[in-house]
């Protein structure tokens, strides 16, 4: 007799059950969800209340504030003239806080370098003797031959410069305000100090040179940059100069 055959119905498995481990997503469906999630951002972000608003840009403020001290002068520069412009935009009868905070801020850290260059003695590095590449000159953050004004973006003209309010905006900070120490210490003494005779006198001696010498080299060409150099010279001296100091006001005309 054969061997009878064994039954293949064994019952029930003892063996836990595994569950199915779901497919990954398709690029096309991974870059459907990002969307998706996207959209829902915005959504949210429409949706905070008008009260929010203005405490989360003091957040974001106070933290680029805490950086200042760690950031280039080219850096420093930016982020002011960026505050000018906000400013400037917003208008004289309700001035953004963050702004005019940020301007205050970066001019604090301005005369906060200013002053270690003055005590260099007691926050220099010691000296190197090692040499790196270079083109054999001292170099500094601004150039005399550009000048402060220039250092700090005060551009006229018809394809560069900037509208009036935004110019004059720079030129009430720069006679207010402590100046970037990045030129030598003889140039940035005669720049004198915020709201002084010696400061205003620069800046308007500064602007009627660069009309002279416009003039000179030709004033047809250069016509706008001329007006606007003149008028900008006639804002700062009915705003600051009349009836508050009496040194000679430059001329912006050429003597023959």
């Amino acid at each position: 007799m054969g061997k009878a055959k064994r039954s293949r119905n064994r019952g029930p498995s003892n063996k836990p059950k595994v569950a199915a481990v779901p497919a990954k997503p398709s690029a096309a469906l991974q870059k459907r969800i990002e969307k998706r999630l996207e959209w829902a951002q915005r959504i949210a972000s429409k949706a905070i209340t008008k009260g929010d608003a203005p405490k989360q840009d003091a957040v974001n403020v106070d933290r680029i504030i805490a950086r200042l001290p760690e950031m280039q002068p080219d850096q420093l520069v930016r982020i002011w003239k960026n505050a000018v412009r906000l400013l400037t935009k917003a208008g004289p009868v309700r001035p953004p806080p963050g702004p005019t905070k940020m301007l205050n801020a970066v001019e604090a850290e301005w005369r906060t370098r200013g002053l270690k260059q003055i005590n260099a003695d007691e926050f220099f590095n010691w000296p190197t003797t090692e040499a790196n590449g270079g083109n054999h000159s001292l170099s500094f953050a601004g150039k005399t031959d550009d000048g402060m004004l220039s250092y700090l973006e005060y551009r006229v003209g018809k394809t560069n410069g900037e509208p009036a309010p935004v110019r004059r905006a720079i030129l009430d900070r720069v006679f207010g305000a402590f100046l970037p120490p990045v030129f030598p210490k003889d140039y940035m003494d005669a720049w004198g100090a915020p709201k002084s005779a010696a400061r205003l006198k620069k800046m308007a001696e500064s602007l009627a040179a660069f009309t002279r010498n416009a003039k000179r080299r030709d004033a047809d060409r250069l016509d706008e940059a001329i007006r606007q150099w003149e008028a900008d010279l006639e804002y700062l001296r009915e705003k600051y100069y009349v009836g508050r100091f009496n040194f000679g006001w430059p001329l912006a005309t050429l003597i023959y």
